[in-house]
Order: structure tokens, then C-alpha cells, then sequence
């Protein structure tokens, strides 16, 4: 999302063939614990190379006692197995990725898949948390979506939806829509990352390596923190606390006309794109996204007729620490979605200024998979929970299919008008028109 002044863009990886030799976890007292990055004395390459980046103080100076976590977290089918058996009593995963890579001198650093010291069994999608920490200086969180190969031991990121495209956010009493632009929301996304937090830039996909610019948030971590008492063996590693249910908006239909049958279905299979929170201090933000998996195929009944309405569903979601197995307290701590738990109803929406238009005669049907659909940037409703509502776009990935079907007896006709482009090119949204 824009290009980095603080270091050099997103490496371009070669093909590479990197078989790991997985070393059996230390232990101490009885708890497994990561081997670290000078436990290994641990040398990072560009070939093999899945995150790189540079490092900021709160202040914008360059920390000199940084150093990087990778803690990747279970696959989503674990996850929600976890959510469904969670009674309680804190759940931690099994502590895999490495520990205290060195920030160099200059502030940048990488980290290649030859450094992870614990691995996943199988391949799979994972939240990857990545952490940079400096004991004066803070701690700076970022999560995203990386896909693990078991057989070539790589890490590679999963295509991130394209930062050029416009957030909507909605107003919960009024209903207005508020829209930004294109072109001020990739001024956005290029912007210095909040104190605590990261940004993306340059590509993220198989061939290029994720790069982020992470800034401290000036605090400096605490070994013990009331209520941060250990209370499961593992000790380390990513620890679920509490799971609940927040509703999310996944789809919108808009029309001024009668004459219609505008049907909206969410695809197994396919994957929305959700925002995490971290805790940053006192407060909680924006800390990256992660990709869920929808796992069932959900179809709206048709809407006909005038309609200004956005469609909601539930999603579960969890609070997780992240405790350091070298340190041994709690780095981090973010909250995230886990997945779709269903549900469907709707509230009202203003009307969108969409005049991109093509006339359909009766018996017509356009039919479009939303694979750049809008960003809903207060989607899920979470400030009761944290303070802060998240992101989501459940098109990204082609989640989201809109059909509308003319069913309007008249020779004329209806118009489906297009937000910032014609129906059939790439409109985001779109309205019916007599």
C-alpha cells in the first residue's frame, strides 16, 4: 500500500526448495519453550525470505535493542475447534515460529523460512503475528494471513485485497453512508503507521515478501501485569481468553425501482477479509487482517422493489495474548475474527450516487462476483467490546455474488447503474433503476 521511505520495498523471492530440519522444542521447568534466533545464531537470506521490513521508534528514531517475533498461529479449522470447546478457562496453542531475531542497526530486518525453530504439521492458512520489541522502546503488532507449504516449508502471503479501492462507513442511527474515495483512501494506507502499529507496502503475494514499516508504541513491556498470571501448562505461545458474537455487514442491495429480483449469496469456500485489533497501551487499533474461510453457502431471499438496505450476519470473535517464551509474560494481545457463525437480517442504508448505467430489457439477468467489493471500515460492530469497531469486506475473494433479474413486463426496461464504473465492469455496488 504505497512505497516505503523508511527502506527498501517488498523482495522479490526466486523459486526456492527449502527443506527444514525442524529442532525439537526447548524446555524449562517442565514448559516448552522457542528456540530463539541466537540460540540458532540464525542467518537470514533474500532467497527464502517471507517478511522483511524496518523498525521506529514512537518518536520516529531507530531503536537499537529491537528485536522480531513470527509466531504463527493454529489453522482455522484449529481455531474454531478451540472456540467451540472454550469454557473459560484460557486455551493456548502449541508456540510455533521464532523468538528475538536482531533489528539491524540501520532499523530494517528479515526474516526467511530457514529461521523458523516450530513449524506446523501440516499445510494450511495461518494468522501470522508479527512483533517487533524493543525493552525502552515498546512493542509494534501486526497480523496477517500467510499460507504454510509442509512439504517446502515456506511461508507465503495471501494476496491482499487491492488498496485502491474505496471504504464505505455507516452511520448506525441515521443509516448514511459515508464513501471515500479511491485516491484518498490509498493516501491512507500510505501514511506512517499509529504508534503500536504497521502498514503494508509493495506487493504481498507467492513472489514478493511482505514488508512492513512497524513503529513502537513507546511503552515499555512489563514482565507481570495484574490478571496476566499464567494459567495453563504451555506457558508460551498464543492463548485464547473469551469469545463472543458480533454482528458484521456482508452484502448491500439498492433500488429504486420495482420490477427486480436482486439476490445476494456468500460462497463456501470462498474468504472474507476481516481487520484485527491489537492492544496498543490502554487503547485498542487497527492491527492488520486475516482472511476466514466461509465454510457453508448462504443465499438471501430475492429483494424486489425499492430497497436501501444493508444485509448483517454474526461472527464469532476472540481475545488471544501472546505470550513470549523467552521472556515469559504477555508481548501482545489482539482480538480477531474466528469465523462466521450465521445469521442473516437487514438495516437501512442511504442510497449510494451510482449513475454509471446500462438499460436490461425483461428477462434479463446480470450476475457479477464481487471480488473488489467495498470496505466497509466500522463493519463489525465491536466498540462495545473494545472501544473501537473493525473492517470487513466480505467480497473480497469473490465471496459475494449479486444477481439481479429483470422481471419488469414493460419494453423499457430497468437500468443497473453502476458506483464508479458501468454494471458488468467493476462497480462495487450497484442500484436499480426504472
Amino acid at each position: 500500500m504505497g512505497t516505503s521511505h523508511l527502506s527498501q520495498g517488498a523482495t522479490m523471492r526466486n523459486t526456492r526448495k527449502w527443506m527444514l530440519a525442524v529442532p525439537a522444542a526447548l524446555t524449562l521447568s517442565g514448559v516448552p519453550i522457542l528456540q530463539t534466533a541466537s540460540d540458532l545464531n540464525a542467518q537470514t537470506s533474500a532467497e527464502g525470505t517471507f517478511v522483511t521490513g524496518s523498525v521506529i521508534s514512537a518518536d520516529g528514531s531507530i531503536p537499537q535493542e529491537a528485536t522480531v517475533t513470527v509466531n504463527i498461529s493454529p489453522t482455522q479449522e484449529e481455531l474454531i475447534r478451540q472456540a467451540e470447546a472454550f469454557t473459560g478457562t484460557p486455551l493456548a496453542s502449541r508456540p510455533m515460529g521464532v523468538e528475538g531475531i536482531p533489528v539491524k542497526k540501520d532499523g530494517s530486518f528479515s526474516v526467511s523460512s530457514a529461521d523458523i525453530t516450530t513449524t506446523p504439521t501440516s499445510s494450511g492458512v495461518h494468522d501470522v503475528t508479527v512483533i517487533a520489541m524493543d525493552p525502552q522502546g515498546g512493542v509494534s503488532t501486526h497480523v496477517t494471513s500467510m499460507r504454510w507449504d509442509a512439504t517446502t516449508k515456506e511461508l507465503t502471503a495471501v494476496p491482499m485485497s487491492d488498496p485502491r479501492e474505496g471504504n464505505a462507513s455507516v452511520n448506525e442511527e441515521t443509516g448514511e453512508v459515508t464513501r471515500t474515495p479511491e485516491a484518498t483512501a490509498a493516501a491512507a494506507a500510505a501514511k506512517a503507521p499509529a504508534p503500536g502499529t504497521a502498514r503494508i507496502s509493495g506487493a504481498a503475494d507467492r513472489d514478493h515478501a511482505l514488508h512492513l514499516d512497524m513503529r513502537l508504541d513507546g511503552v515499555k513491556p512489563q514482565r507481570t501485569t495484574p490478571g496476566d498470571a499464567r494459567t495453563n501448562a504451555a506457558g508460551c505461545g498464543l492463548e485464547l481468553t473469551s469469545t463472543w458474537r458480533e454482528p458484521a455487514i456482508m452484502g448491500e442491495v439498492w433500488s429504486t425501482a420495482y420490477g427486480h429480483e436482486t439476490t445476494v449469496s456468500l460462497k463456501s469456500g470462498s474468504s472474507s477479509e476481516t481487520e484485527i485489533a491489537v492492544k496498543v497501551g490502554d487503547a485498542w487499533k487497527g492491527g492488520g487482517t486475516v482472511n476466514r474461510e466461509l465454510t457453508s453457502t448462504f443465499t438471501a431471499a430475492p429483494s424486489e422493489g425499492p430497497q436501501q438496505k444493508l444485509m448483517k450476519t454474526w461472527w464469532t470473535y476472540g481475545r488471544y495474548n501472546y505470550w513470549s517464551c523467552k521472556e515469559g509474560y504477555v508481548i501482545t494481545r489482539q482480538v480477531k475474527a474466528i469465523n462466521r457463525y450465521g445469521g442473516h437480517w437487514n438495516t437501512k442504508g442511504s442510497l449510494p450516487s451510482a449513475w454509471h448505467c446500462a438499460r436490461y430489457q425483461p428477462g434479463d439477468s446480470e450476475s457479477i462476483d464481487r471480488n473488489r467489493a467495498t470496505r466497509w471500515s466500522n463493519g463489525v460492530d465491536t466498540s462495545g467490546a473494545i472501544g473501537i469497531d473493525l473492517a470487513i469486506r466480505s467480497g473480497h475473494s469473490s465471496t459475494q455474488t449479486v444477481n439481479t433479474a429483470v422481471k419488469r413486463s414493460d419494453t423499457n426496461g430497468l437500468r443497473l447503474c453502476g458506483l464508479n464504473t458501468g454494471p458488468a465492469s467493476d462497480p462495487r455496488t450497484w442500484v436499480v433503476r426504472g
